[in-house]
């Protein structure tokens, strides 16, 4: 029952977005009036960080101007797409990981609450949302970062 409920609110989700790319390398998804990082030129490719520098990097990110952060994982979950696989993704993201043999997984800022060194993921590549520690996973572990911002 639980699986026919999250399929659901994915369907919803999917009937929702409404992505287009812009030039300068963004995605806005104007139902959500979010604006997503899809150009790493600053970086020379797809961002691979630990969580603590996810977090700076995208504070610190000026693509077409400034004010992103690493997205809450209901935002970064609005970009599943719940009826592709390899990637999960709408393919108005040309820039997106899903090498599942390593760092395939995106980083979310928010912390789960039962354990305080875990956060949220998510995988483009099946379109898994689970939890990982953020600080101790076989010594560190780092991920793909896709920042957020208001869209205006």
């Amino acid at each position: 029952m639980k699986k026919i409920g999250l399929l659901m609110m994915g369907l919803m989700l999917l009937a929702q977005a409404d992505f287009s790319r812009t030039e300068s390398g963004t995605v806005i998804d104007s139902q959500t009036k979010l604006e997503w990082q899809d150009d790493y030129s600053d970086n020379g490719g797809i961002k691979i960080a630990w969580w603590g520098e996810a977090l700076t990097y995208c504070h610190d990110l000026n693509l077409d101007g400034t004010g992103w952060r690493l997205p809450n994982i209901n935002e970064l979950k609005s970009l599943i797409v719940e009826t592709q696989f390899a990637p999960s993704i709408d393919s108005k993201f040309i820039n997106t990981n899903t090498n599942t043999s390593v760092n395939y997984a995106y980083w979310s800022s928010t912390k789960t609450r039962k354990d305080n060194n875990k956060v949220w993921g998510v995988d483009f590549s099946s379109g898994v949302v689970y939890q990982v520690a953020y600080e101790f996973y076989n010594g560190r572990r780092q991920q793909n970062v896709r920042c957020v911002r208001d869209y205006k």
